[in-house]
């Protein structure tokens, strides 16, 4: 049985990771909580516990805001991957979050 920590939605978002080792790869999300996301990946293979960051916007206040924030990869799977916000969330991001999470 799957235990998670945070609410999630299913939503598709724009959203860019930056890995280290491979520059720039633009994606979508396939679900976000406050805790984290399920990204699309195509063709592309990250490792578990890679870490990478991901920038992606949310409406703040009637203006889009971009968002850039450090996750670790928690599965892959196929051509899906989990990752985890591993900082504390800034509180504009976690009501942005939360606004489309309600």
């Amino acid at each position: 049985m799957e235990h998670r920590l945070n609410q999630r939605r299913s939503i598709v978002l724009d959203v860019a990771l930056s890995l280290h080792d491979l520059g720039l790869l633009c994606s979508r999300t396939r679900d976000i909580s406050l805790g984290g996301m399920c990204v699309d990946l195509g063709q592309i293979r990250l490792a578990n516990h890679q870490v990478v960051d991901v920038t992606f916007m949310l409406e703040e206040k009637g203006k889009q805001r971009l968002h850039c924030l450090p996750a670790m990869v928690t599965y892959v799977n196929h051509t899906r991957a989990g990752l985890k916000f591993i900082h504390q969330l800034s509180e504009s991001t976690i009501q942005a979050l939360k606004k489309i999470l309600d």
